[in-house]
């Protein structure tokens, strides 16, 4: 069954395939559906700071840049954008397209 919205927030710079999983997005939802992912900007100081925490406690991850994620969901078939949040974080909105 598919679904016509979902989203998830500081997840998924924790998934090592992630465009896969941006792939399998788009075929989870309805045409007309919208995923958004809140993420840490990963050229953000902070968002190097936990890249570099997180290889050290040995857990694979990697931080996208808002451009980076809109251009991956744009790749995977969605009508992309992302926007600012803060500082810090920002929201990649993805649309599955109708047809």
């Amino acid at each position: 069954e598919l679904v016509e919205q979902f989203g998830l927030t500081d997840r998924l710079h924790h998934v090592p395939a992630a465009e896969e999983t941006l792939a399998e997005w788009k075929r989870c939802l309805r045409p007309g559906g919208v995923v958004l992912a809140v993420e840490f900007d990963g050229r953000s100081a902070f968002g190097r700071f936990l890249a570099r925490v997180a290889r050290w406690m040995g857990e694979p991850c990697r931080f996208w840049g808002p451009a980076e994620l809109a251009g991956g969901l744009a790749h995977a078939g969605f009508a992309a954008e992302a926007e600012a949040i803060d500082a810090l974080r920002y929201v990649a909105e993805g649309l599955r397209p109708i047809s």
